[in-house]
């Protein structure tokens, strides 16, 4: 964003603590510049660059953010943009989680992929078919398809 739609963020959401105030809404300052900016870029306001420069559409756009956080505070779109700011949050090194997660997943999965490389000859259909199966389970799991097992997955 912008320094200017910085600045109309931070007089938005001044505008809505002072609103919140006198109706007793405790809102999280943080929280409310995340959800002013995702409703910002939602199109259905129509949000141009002479949006900002009327008072009334100022005024509709902080009274539509105070209804939702008083008369709507458990549906369920508010509830996820909780959840998604709390994680936006809480998870600044996502990255990193990944990364180990990937590196669990490949640590369980060594023993299988191993079984899969030990070179044997294959005798009959029916070995064939369990080094198929192992081939596919390794790929499913590995790429984080779902659940093997689920007929519906493979």
């Amino acid at each position: 964003m912008s320094e200017e739609e910085n600045a109309y963020v931070r007089n938005i959401v001044k505008e809505i603590l002072r609103e919140c105030f006198p109706k007793k809404i405790k809102v999280n300052k943080n929280f409310l510049i995340y959800l002013t900016k995702v409703l910002l870029i939602n199109p259905n306001w129509g949000i141009n660059d002479d949006f900002f420069n009327q008072r009334q559409n100022v005024q509709v756009f902080v009274k539509y953010v105070i209804d939702e956080l008083l008369v709507n505070p458990y549906h369920p779109t508010m509830v996820t943009l909780k959840i998604q700011f709390y994680f936006s949050c809480n998870l600044e090194h996502m990255g990193y989680a990944i990364e180990m997660n990937h590196y669990d997943l490949r640590k369980k999965l060594s023993k299988l992929k191993e079984d899969i490389f030990i070179i044997n000859t294959i005798q009959d259909k029916e070995e064939m078919d369990k080094l198929l199966k192992k081939i596919v389970y390794y790929i499913t799991l590995i790429s984080g398809l779902g659940d093997p097992t689920n007929n519906k997955v493979i």
